[in-house]
């Protein structure tokens, strides 16, 4: 029997759509294995932090909060005076939601004597908007507990994640920077190298900027994690 010119062309274009979504997923593999391995081999930088507080850290202490949590606690300090390990999992750009989901995660995996969490203003930017968790998506299939938290930034995020070029496509920047020159840690503190303008007075400060309010719903979520600490065994501060 004759087939169709129409009925082979078709064929034809499913032949070749086939053979180009098959090497797509063999690309997505690949690159994604690379970049994955790139990834977890960090040795400094944020990505080896965030990594070493969820999966290494057993430190006494714990530092959270957003970027001022990490430029102001310095671990060895506290160390120095408590005789107890400390670890800062402040995070620069980061607000409520990271810090949950970290805090999330290292409860998960064993109790820290105390908490210290720094409460601002900056603490509670962006209520509802959970875009800054793109950070934690490299550990949604490693790390389980954060899959509720992630999974918070859309519908659609558990299926784009089987994607790896998805799931690292924002990390290459940071990966080349502290490849090429890696970043000093102090357990997870961040020294501010800068100086205070001459002119800076409490009179002069900006006081009418920005103001981020906490909302119920952030408040509410801010009290579970602290209860849960607390039922732990933890002292939050």
């Amino acid at each position: 029997m004759a087939v169709a010119p129409q009925h082979s062309a078709l064929k034809q274009v499913l032949i070749r759509g086939g053979r180009f979504l098959l090497l797509l997923v063999l690309l997505d593999l690949l690159v994604g294995w690379g970049l994955q391995k790139w990834y977890f081999s960090q040795s400094s930088g944020k990505y080896h932090r965030i990594t070493h507080a969820l999966h290494d850290t057993e430190a006494e202490i714990l530092f959270v909060g957003t970027s001022h949590a990490v430029r102001h606690f310095i671990p060895s300090i506290f160390t120095d005076s408590l005789n107890q390990s400390a670890y800062n999992l402040g995070a620069r750009g980061q607000h409520l939601y990271y810090c949950d989901a970290m805090l999330a995660g290292i409860l998960d995996r064993y109790t820290p004597s105390k908490i210290i969490i720094n409460i601002d203003r900056d603490l509670f930017y962006g209520e509802g908007n959970f875009d800054k968790l793109s950070d934690l998506k490299p550990y949604y299939w490693n790390t389980p507990i954060l899959r509720a938290h992630i999974d918070q930034r859309g519908p659609m995020e558990r299926f784009l994640l089987l994607s790896k070029l998805y799931t690292y496509n924002s990390t290459v920047l940071h990966l080349l920077r502290y490849t090429a020159k890696a970043q000093k840690d102090f357990n997870g503190y961040l020294p501010q190298y800068t100086s205070m303008p001459e002119d800076y007075t409490p009179e002069t400060a900006d006081s009418t900027g920005y103001d981020f309010r906490a909302g119920f719903s952030q408040l509410q979520l801010l009290e579970q994690r602290l209860v849960q600490a607390q039922a732990a065994g933890s002292e939050v501060y």
